[in-house]
Protein backbone atom coordinates (compact mmCIF):
# COMPACT_ATOMS: atom_id res chain seq x y z
CA UNK A 1 0.00 0.00 0.00
CA UNK A 2 2.40 2.36 -1.24
CA UNK A 3 1.83 6.15 -0.31
CA UNK A 4 -0.65 4.98 2.56
CA UNK A 5 -0.94 4.83 6.39
CA UNK A 6 -3.33 2.54 8.29
CA UNK A 7 -6.41 4.35 9.17
CA UNK A 8 -6.32 2.93 12.64
CA UNK A 9 -2.85 4.33 13.58
CA UNK A 10 -2.99 7.97 11.84
CA UNK A 11 -6.28 8.31 13.87
CA UNK A 12 -4.60 7.83 17.47
CA UNK A 13 -1.88 9.66 16.21
CA UNK A 14 -3.75 12.73 15.23
CA UNK A 15 -6.29 12.01 18.61
CA UNK A 16 -2.56 12.37 20.47
CA UNK A 17 -1.38 15.32 18.58
CA UNK A 18 -4.84 17.39 19.99
CA UNK A 19 -3.78 17.52 23.12
CA UNK A 20 0.36 17.77 22.67
CA UNK A 21 0.22 19.79 19.51
CA UNK A 22 -3.30 21.78 18.98
CA UNK A 23 -2.46 24.96 17.18
CA UNK A 24 -0.74 22.94 14.63
CA UNK A 25 -3.97 20.61 14.01
CA UNK A 26 -5.84 23.76 13.62
CA UNK A 27 -3.64 25.25 11.34
CA UNK A 28 -3.64 21.82 9.31
CA UNK A 29 -7.40 21.01 9.63
CA UNK A 30 -7.44 20.63 5.58
CA UNK A 31 -4.86 17.95 6.35
CA UNK A 32 -6.47 16.24 9.18
CA UNK A 33 -9.95 16.40 7.75
CA UNK A 34 -8.51 14.18 4.16
CA UNK A 35 -6.43 11.80 6.48
CA UNK A 36 -9.42 11.07 9.01
CA UNK A 37 -11.92 10.88 5.47
CA UNK A 38 -10.00 7.73 4.36
CA UNK A 39 -11.80 4.26 4.46
CA UNK A 40 -10.02 0.70 5.31
CA UNK A 41 -7.89 1.49 2.18
CA UNK A 42 -5.73 3.64 4.46
CA UNK A 43 -4.94 7.19 4.73
CA UNK A 44 -3.23 8.98 2.49
CA UNK A 45 0.23 9.42 3.92
CA UNK A 46 1.39 12.65 2.67
CA UNK A 47 -0.90 14.70 4.29
CA UNK A 48 -0.46 12.77 7.48
CA UNK A 49 3.48 13.56 7.21
CA UNK A 50 2.88 17.23 6.33
CA UNK A 51 0.75 17.73 9.68
CA UNK A 52 4.33 15.50 11.55
CA UNK A 53 6.96 17.88 10.20
CA UNK A 54 4.37 20.72 11.20
CA UNK A 55 4.79 19.16 14.09
CA UNK A 56 8.11 18.57 14.80
CA UNK A 57 9.27 22.42 13.73
CA UNK A 58 6.70 24.09 15.62
CA UNK A 59 6.25 22.34 18.68
CA UNK A 60 9.02 19.88 18.80
CA UNK A 61 9.88 16.24 18.49
CA UNK A 62 8.59 15.43 22.62
CA UNK A 63 5.07 16.83 21.30
CA UNK A 64 4.76 13.76 18.85
CA UNK A 65 6.51 10.76 21.58
CA UNK A 66 3.13 12.16 23.48
CA UNK A 67 0.92 11.42 20.97
CA UNK A 68 1.22 7.44 21.96
CA UNK A 69 -1.09 8.45 25.11
CA UNK A 70 -3.92 8.86 22.73
CA UNK A 71 -4.03 4.69 23.36
CA UNK A 72 -4.33 4.67 27.12
CA UNK A 73 -7.60 3.62 28.22
CA UNK A 74 -8.24 2.66 24.60
CA UNK A 75 -11.38 0.08 24.03
CA UNK A 76 -10.45 -1.59 20.58
CA UNK A 77 -9.82 -5.12 19.37
CA UNK A 78 -6.39 -4.38 18.24
CA UNK A 79 -5.25 -3.50 21.06
CA UNK A 80 -6.90 -6.34 23.19
CA UNK A 81 -4.36 -8.48 21.85
CA UNK A 82 -1.37 -6.11 21.73
CA UNK A 83 -2.15 -5.53 25.66
CA UNK A 84 -2.82 -9.06 26.45
CA UNK A 85 0.80 -10.45 25.97
CA UNK A 86 2.97 -12.16 28.67
CA UNK A 87 6.29 -10.84 27.44
CA UNK A 88 7.83 -7.69 25.40
CA UNK A 89 8.70 -9.94 22.61
CA UNK A 90 5.10 -11.47 22.23
CA UNK A 91 3.75 -7.71 21.94
CA UNK A 92 6.75 -6.96 19.20
CA UNK A 93 5.81 -10.32 17.23
CA UNK A 94 1.38 -9.43 17.53
CA UNK A 95 2.41 -5.85 15.97
CA UNK A 96 4.35 -6.89 13.51
CA UNK A 97 1.52 -9.44 12.60
CA UNK A 98 -0.82 -6.66 12.74
CA UNK A 99 1.54 -4.55 10.26
CA UNK A 100 0.95 -7.77 8.00
CA UNK A 101 -3.03 -7.58 7.98
CA UNK A 102 -2.75 -3.48 7.46
CA UNK A 103 -0.18 -3.49 4.55
CA UNK A 104 2.66 -1.40 6.17
CA UNK A 105 5.40 -0.01 5.11
CA UNK A 106 6.84 -0.27 8.29
CA UNK A 107 7.73 -2.00 10.75
CA UNK A 108 9.73 -2.56 14.19
CA UNK A 109 12.34 -5.18 15.07
CA UNK A 110 13.82 -6.05 17.75
CA UNK A 111 17.79 -6.16 16.95
CA UNK A 112 18.79 -7.15 21.09
CA UNK A 113 16.94 -8.11 24.18
CA UNK A 114 17.50 -8.89 27.89
CA UNK A 115 15.30 -9.40 30.48
CA UNK A 116 14.83 -5.41 31.42
CA UNK A 117 16.10 -3.75 28.09
CA UNK A 118 14.69 -4.23 24.35
CA UNK A 119 16.78 -2.52 21.59
CA UNK A 120 13.90 -1.76 18.98
CA UNK A 121 14.48 -0.31 15.41
CA UNK A 122 11.84 1.24 13.54
CA UNK A 123 12.01 -0.01 9.59
CA UNK A 124 10.76 0.83 6.28
CA UNK A 125 10.27 -1.07 2.95
CA UNK A 126 10.67 1.35 1.02
CA UNK A 127 13.69 3.62 2.30
CA UNK A 128 14.44 4.54 5.90
CA UNK A 129 11.14 6.11 8.34
CA UNK A 130 11.05 9.99 8.23
CA UNK A 131 11.96 10.75 11.37
CA UNK A 132 8.78 12.03 12.59
CA UNK A 133 7.50 8.62 11.49
CA UNK A 134 9.91 6.64 13.98
CA UNK A 135 8.96 9.59 16.80
CA UNK A 136 5.30 8.23 16.34
CA UNK A 137 5.38 4.91 16.46
CA UNK A 138 7.89 5.00 19.19
CA UNK A 139 5.53 7.48 21.23
CA UNK A 140 2.73 4.42 20.81
CA UNK A 141 5.29 1.94 21.92
CA UNK A 142 6.34 3.77 25.31
CA UNK A 143 2.41 2.99 25.95
CA UNK A 144 2.51 -0.34 24.79
CA UNK A 145 5.12 -1.15 26.61
CA UNK A 146 4.19 0.26 29.93
CA UNK A 147 1.02 -1.01 29.63
CA UNK A 148 2.08 -4.90 29.41
CA UNK A 149 4.01 -4.06 32.81
CA UNK A 150 7.17 -3.03 32.20
CA UNK A 151 7.77 -0.40 34.51
CA UNK A 152 9.10 2.02 35.60
CA UNK A 153 10.10 2.48 32.26
CA UNK A 154 12.98 4.62 30.25
CA UNK A 155 13.53 5.32 26.90
CA UNK A 156 16.73 6.84 25.42
CA UNK A 157 17.58 7.41 20.91
CA UNK A 158 21.13 5.17 20.62
CA UNK A 159 21.57 6.72 17.05
CA UNK A 160 20.91 10.80 18.02
CA UNK A 161 23.46 13.37 18.44
CA UNK A 162 22.97 12.94 22.99
CA UNK A 163 22.76 8.56 23.11
CA UNK A 164 22.37 9.06 26.60
CA UNK A 165 19.97 11.44 27.22
CA UNK A 166 16.93 9.66 28.48
CA UNK A 167 14.18 10.90 26.27
CA UNK A 168 11.19 9.22 28.62
CA UNK A 169 11.72 8.63 32.39
CA UNK A 170 8.20 6.88 34.18
CA UNK A 171 6.06 9.47 32.88
CA UNK A 172 8.36 12.43 32.19
CA UNK A 173 9.39 13.50 28.41
CA UNK A 174 12.38 15.05 27.30
CA UNK A 175 12.71 16.57 24.08
CA UNK A 176 15.13 14.51 21.67
CA UNK A 177 18.33 15.29 20.55
CA UNK A 178 18.87 15.85 16.69
CA UNK A 179 19.94 12.86 14.66
CA UNK A 180 18.63 9.62 13.88
CA UNK A 181 15.02 8.77 15.84
CA UNK A 182 14.88 5.35 14.07
CA UNK A 183 16.48 3.49 16.95
CA UNK A 184 15.27 3.21 20.46
CA UNK A 185 16.47 1.50 23.91
CA UNK A 186 13.96 0.79 26.11
CA UNK A 187 14.73 0.10 29.57
CA UNK A 188 12.54 -1.16 32.70
CA UNK A 189 13.23 -2.03 36.23
CA UNK A 190 10.97 -5.09 36.31
CA UNK A 191 8.39 -6.71 34.20
CA UNK A 192 4.80 -7.90 35.20
CA UNK A 193 2.35 -9.01 33.02
CA UNK A 194 -0.76 -7.02 33.68
CA UNK A 195 -4.10 -8.71 31.48
CA UNK A 196 -5.87 -5.33 30.50
CA UNK A 197 -9.85 -5.55 30.54
CA UNK A 198 -11.78 -3.46 27.92
CA UNK A 199 -15.15 -3.12 28.99
CA UNK A 200 -17.41 -4.09 25.83
CA UNK A 201 -14.84 -6.69 24.64
CA UNK A 202 -13.82 -9.28 27.41
CA UNK A 203 -17.65 -10.35 26.76
CA UNK A 204 -16.82 -10.69 23.40
CA UNK A 205 -13.52 -11.78 22.64
CA UNK A 206 -13.52 -14.40 25.81
CA UNK A 207 -16.67 -15.47 25.45
CA UNK A 208 -15.98 -18.84 23.84
CA UNK A 209 -14.13 -20.93 26.10
CA UNK A 210 -15.07 -24.84 25.80
CA UNK A 211 -17.04 -26.16 28.74
CA UNK A 212 -16.68 -29.66 29.76
CA UNK A 213 -17.71 -31.58 32.76
CA UNK A 214 -15.78 -30.57 36.22
CA UNK A 215 -15.14 -34.80 36.34
CA UNK A 216 -13.88 -34.74 32.60
CA UNK A 217 -10.23 -35.68 32.45
CA UNK A 218 -9.20 -33.38 29.46
CA UNK A 219 -7.46 -35.16 26.32
CA UNK A 220 -4.41 -33.84 24.40
CA UNK A 221 -6.75 -31.44 22.36
CA UNK A 222 -8.27 -30.09 25.27
CA UNK A 223 -5.54 -28.96 26.99
CA UNK A 224 -3.66 -27.60 23.80
CA UNK A 225 -6.61 -25.29 23.51
CA UNK A 226 -6.94 -24.23 26.59
CA UNK A 227 -3.57 -22.72 26.91
CA UNK A 228 -4.22 -21.15 22.92
CA UNK A 229 -7.31 -19.81 23.69
CA UNK A 230 -5.33 -17.60 26.62
CA UNK A 231 -4.25 -15.71 23.95
CA UNK A 232 -5.37 -16.65 20.55
CA UNK A 233 -3.96 -13.62 19.14
CA UNK A 234 -0.44 -15.05 19.52
CA UNK A 235 0.84 -16.79 17.07
CA UNK A 236 1.88 -19.99 19.54
CA UNK A 237 4.65 -22.40 18.25
CA UNK A 238 4.51 -25.54 19.52
CA UNK A 239 7.90 -25.34 21.58
CA UNK A 240 5.83 -22.84 23.28
CA UNK A 241 2.74 -24.50 23.87
CA UNK A 242 4.50 -27.16 25.22
CA UNK A 243 6.37 -25.32 28.17
CA UNK A 244 3.24 -24.25 29.23
CA UNK A 245 1.72 -27.78 29.66
CA UNK A 246 4.63 -28.43 31.68
CA UNK A 247 5.98 -31.11 28.93
CA UNK A 248 8.51 -31.25 25.82
CA UNK A 249 7.67 -30.35 22.22
CA UNK A 250 8.27 -34.31 21.45
CA UNK A 251 6.35 -35.43 24.19
CA UNK A 252 3.67 -32.93 22.74
CA UNK A 253 3.57 -34.15 19.47
CA UNK A 254 4.01 -37.97 20.37
CA UNK A 255 0.75 -37.50 22.47
CA UNK A 256 -1.11 -35.55 19.65
CA UNK A 257 -0.11 -37.79 16.83
CA UNK A 258 -1.48 -41.22 19.58
CA UNK A 259 -4.82 -39.21 19.71
CA UNK A 260 -4.86 -39.16 15.45
CA UNK A 261 -4.15 -35.24 15.91
CA UNK A 262 -1.58 -33.01 13.90
CA UNK A 263 -0.51 -29.57 16.32
CA UNK A 264 -0.83 -27.13 13.26
CA UNK A 265 -4.43 -28.95 12.08
CA UNK A 266 -5.82 -28.28 15.64
CA UNK A 267 -4.72 -24.86 15.86
CA UNK A 268 -5.97 -23.87 12.52
CA UNK A 269 -9.04 -25.28 14.09
CA UNK A 270 -9.36 -23.38 16.92
CA UNK A 271 -8.65 -20.24 15.41
CA UNK A 272 -11.36 -21.04 12.47
CA UNK A 273 -14.04 -22.14 15.15
CA UNK A 274 -13.27 -18.82 16.75
CA UNK A 275 -13.16 -16.56 13.95
CA UNK A 276 -17.00 -18.26 12.74
CA UNK A 277 -17.86 -17.45 16.35
CA UNK A 278 -17.03 -13.56 15.60
CA UNK A 279 -18.40 -13.58 12.14
CA UNK A 280 -21.96 -14.78 13.76
CA UNK A 281 -22.09 -13.05 16.42
CA UNK A 282 -19.97 -10.03 16.62
CA UNK A 283 -19.77 -6.88 14.47
CA UNK A 284 -16.06 -6.80 14.35
CA UNK A 285 -14.87 -6.11 11.20
CA UNK A 286 -13.02 -9.12 9.16
CA UNK A 287 -10.01 -8.17 9.14
CA UNK A 288 -10.20 -7.05 13.37
CA UNK A 289 -11.48 -11.33 13.45
CA UNK A 290 -8.59 -12.27 11.26
CA UNK A 291 -6.14 -10.59 13.47
CA UNK A 292 -7.68 -11.49 16.88
CA UNK A 293 -7.89 -15.19 15.86
CA UNK A 294 -3.75 -15.28 15.25
CA UNK A 295 -3.77 -15.77 11.31
CA UNK A 296 -1.30 -14.27 9.87
CA UNK A 297 -2.64 -12.23 6.96
CA UNK A 298 -6.08 -11.94 5.68
CA UNK A 299 -4.95 -13.79 2.71
CA UNK A 300 -4.11 -16.62 5.02
CA UNK A 301 -7.21 -15.89 6.90
CA UNK A 302 -9.53 -16.71 3.80
CA UNK A 303 -7.81 -19.39 2.22
CA UNK A 304 -7.71 -21.32 6.04
CA UNK A 305 -11.27 -20.08 6.79
CA UNK A 306 -12.76 -21.56 3.21
CA UNK A 307 -10.69 -24.68 3.24
CA UNK A 308 -12.92 -25.82 6.33
CA UNK A 309 -15.76 -23.81 5.83
CA UNK A 310 -16.56 -23.90 2.61
CA UNK A 311 -17.27 -20.47 2.36
CA UNK A 312 -15.34 -16.95 2.66
CA UNK A 313 -15.30 -15.35 5.65
CA UNK A 314 -17.23 -12.55 3.66
CA UNK A 315 -19.66 -14.94 2.56
CA UNK A 316 -20.06 -16.98 5.83
CA UNK A 317 -21.40 -13.58 7.43
CA UNK A 318 -23.35 -12.41 4.71
CA UNK A 319 -25.36 -15.94 5.13
CA UNK A 320 -25.80 -15.68 8.53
Amino acid sequence: MAGRISIVVASLILEGLKKSAPDVLAARAVDVNEVLAAGEEGAPLEPYRRILRDVHVSAGGAAILRAGESLRGLAHPLLFVLLNSDAPRILIEKEARLAAFFHSRHRVVIDEESPNALLLRHVSDHGAPEATDSLASCGQHIVLLEEIGCRPLRLRLPASDDPDRLVYDAGRFEEPASGATSTWRFEWGAFEPTRKPMAGLDAILLGSAPERALDDEPGPAARVEAVVRRDLGRTWKLAEVAEALGTSSRSLQRTLGAAGLKYSELLDRIRNEEAARLLSDSDLSITEIGYVCGFADTAHFSRSFKKRHAKTPSAFRGAR
